[in-house]
Formats: structure tokens, C-alpha cells, sequence
């Protein structure tokens, strides 16, 4: 429900979405490549979002949950305030990674990079990008 913002067609429509589980699945993925810091690695992320690409702005704004829910774990933030909360262990396990002042960043960058998409910017350029300013971010 909490991926949902509020509508419950939405929220009964991802509920049962076993692609939408899927995607989810593949974010961690990217996340914890990207937070392994192998600059590879990082940009094949770029191209694996390709697929994604008619559903980039939720992608993203997935990416952006998760990196929210890091931030809320490193402040210690309650958990119920956590919207991956089934993700708890992974969170936890990629905070002790990363600083509070690089998942700001980073949020900051998939932000930049969805307003680029949204100005009609060359779409593999602009994933290229956010992959390697967060990996700036990071290393």
C-alpha cells in the first residue's frame, strides 16, 4: 500500500503484480552493485534499466524509496515509517556502507536524472550519468 500513494486501485493493482515484486527484486540488485563500488558493474546497470525504460519514472522513484528507508535506518527513524519494511535486513546491511550525507546525494542525482528524462534527454545517456555520479558519490 505504501508504493500505492494513496490509491487503492493502484495498491490492489501492485499488490498483485508479480512483475512489480520483480522490479523490486532487480533494484535491490542494482543498489547493492552500486554500493559495491565496482565501476563495471555500475555501468551495466545502466544498460539493465533499458528495459524498464516505459517505466523508468517508478523505477526510479523506487530507488529513491530505498534510499530514503536507508536514510530513516541510519537516523533510527521509527520502523514503521520504513515503506520497505520487508526489505529490513538488506536495508540495514547497505546502511553500514554508506554515509547519510552520500544517500542524500544519491537521492539528490536520481531526482536530477528523472528531470532530465521528463526534458526528453537521451534516455541510456542519462541512466549512464546518474550510474556514474553516484558511483562519485560513493567511491
Amino acid at each position: 500500500a505504501t508504493f500505492s500513494r494513496g490509491s487503492i486501485e493502484k495498491a490492489l493493482e501492485l499488490s498483485e503484480s508479480s512483475e512489480f515484486a520483480l522490479m523490486r527484486e532487480e533494484i535491490q540488485s542494482y543498489i547493492e552493485r552500486l554500493l559495491d563500488k565496482n565501476i563495471v558493474d555500475i555501468l551495466d546497470i545502466s544498460l539493465d534499466i533499458e528495459k524498464y525504460r516505459g517505466d523508468i519514472f517508478n523505477i526510479l522513484d523506487i530507488m529513491i524509496n530505498y534510499f530514503r528507508d536507508i536514510m530513516f535506518i541510519k537516523e533510527k527513524i521509527d520502523k514503521n515509517m520504513i515503506i520497505n519494511s520487508d526489505k529490513i535486513t538488506f536495508l540495514q546491511n547497505m546502511s553500514k556502507k554508506i554515509s547519510y550525507s552520500q544517500v542524500s546525494k544519491i537521492i539528490d542525482i536520481i531526482e536530477e536524472t528523472k528531470k532530465k528524462i521528463r526534458s526528453n534527454c537521451n534516455f541510456n545517456i542519462s541512466m549512464q550519468v546518474m550510474a556514474l555520479n553516484i558511483y562519485e558519490v560513493i567511491k
